[in-house]
């Protein structure tokens, strides 16, 4: 939750320290892995998890730290990404640097300062390495171009982030907006699943950040909503909707599926499930089961279908 995560940046040095103190070594290297992408329940995790991020970093003020960003990494509904060679790839980058002071880079691009002129937010950074780039990757489905910077956002004084254009200057990024005159605030990648791809000049990752100080709230009730599990068709299935089209989807689908027709729907499940253990996936009594179940969910379905359409919730979306 948002409150433990806000917390963590004290827990995890504290750890780390701790960890020292038991092993009688103040200088005893400590590795660790930034929290990859992952957005199953797209309200909670993409306001917990880049508070995580950012106290992941914060241990980095620590002496002989290092980490691995694996923000292009994850997998949007699987906590554990199968990507471990790359994680382990740029874990060994950080010990050759940390536990044996090899003379290379070994960090993806850091944060370090910004500088605001006019309508620009010029963001500088460590761990350049000789400059900065886009680079060309897939993220869920989605091609992100080596010829676009992609994941920034602005805000002006209403604390409202927009997405942001960005250009590459060496080793600093501009950034503009054309709905924020007056930027007062940059976030980068600060999602739970970022579509970003801003890298320094080997391959690595630039951390997700943010220069701000705004109040980041968590409503439980929100979070309800985005983790509700609908029975839905599957062209709304594939809609990456807002938290305001999803409480209107929840009206419709509960108007339809009220909790009578739930309880029949479970009590068809359940016959279903019995079926197959009793008798068999193949069995013709399985068959009847699920030809009940599919004959009382399928209308169901497109009713909620066709009221969403009518209602144009989605407009150019379906």
């Amino acid at each position: 939750n948002l409150q433990k995560a806000q917390e963590y940046e004290k827990t995890f040095k504290a750890m780390i320290e701790g960890w020292r103190h038991e092993f009688k070594d103040p200088e005893m290297p400590f590795l660790f892995v930034q929290l990859a992408s992952f957005e199953r329940n797209p309200y909670m995790h993409g306001i917990t998890y880049p508070v995580l991020r950012d106290a992941q970093t914060a241990a980095l003020e620590l002496d002989n730290t290092g980490m691995a960003v694996a923000i292009d990494l994850g997998m949007i509904h699987d906590i554990h990404p199968p990507q471990k060679i790359e994680v382990s790839e740029r874990l060994f980058l950080a010990a050759k640097k940390i536990a044996y002071n090899k003379d290379i880079e070994f960090s993806g691009p850091l944060y370090k300062s910004h500088e605001i002129k006019g309508n620009k937010f010029n963001v500088s950074f460590a761990h350049s390495a000789k400059g900065l780039k886009a680079k060309s990757i897939e993220l869920n489905g989605t091609q992100l171009s080596a010829d676009k910077v992609q994941g920034f956002e602005l805000a002006g004084q209403n604390q409202v982030f927009h997405p942001a254009e960005a250009k590459i200057k060496g080793d600093k990024v501009e950034v503009t907006c054309a709905q924020i005159k007056k930027p007062i605030a940059l976030r980068y990648a600060y999602k739970g699943f970022p579509y970003a791809n801003l890298y320094n000049s080997v391959d690595l990752p630039c951390s997700p950040f943010r220069t701000d100080s705004f109040e980041i709230k968590f409503n439980p009730n929100d979070a309800k909503v985005y983790a509700r599990n609908l029975f839905l068709s599957p062209k709304l299935r594939k809609i990456k909707m807002t938290l305001d089209q999803k409480r209107q989807l929840v009206i419709i689908h509960d108007k339809h599926l009220n909790p009578e027709m739930e309880k029949k729907r479970q009590l068809l499940w359940k016959t279903r499930i019995n079926a197959m253990k009793k008798y068999g996936s193949s069995s013709q009594e399985m068959i009847k089961a699920i030809a009940n179940y599919d004959n009382f969910l399928n209308p169901l379905i497109k009713a909620i279908d066709s009221e969403v359409v009518n209602q144009d919730i989605f407009k150019d979306q379906i």
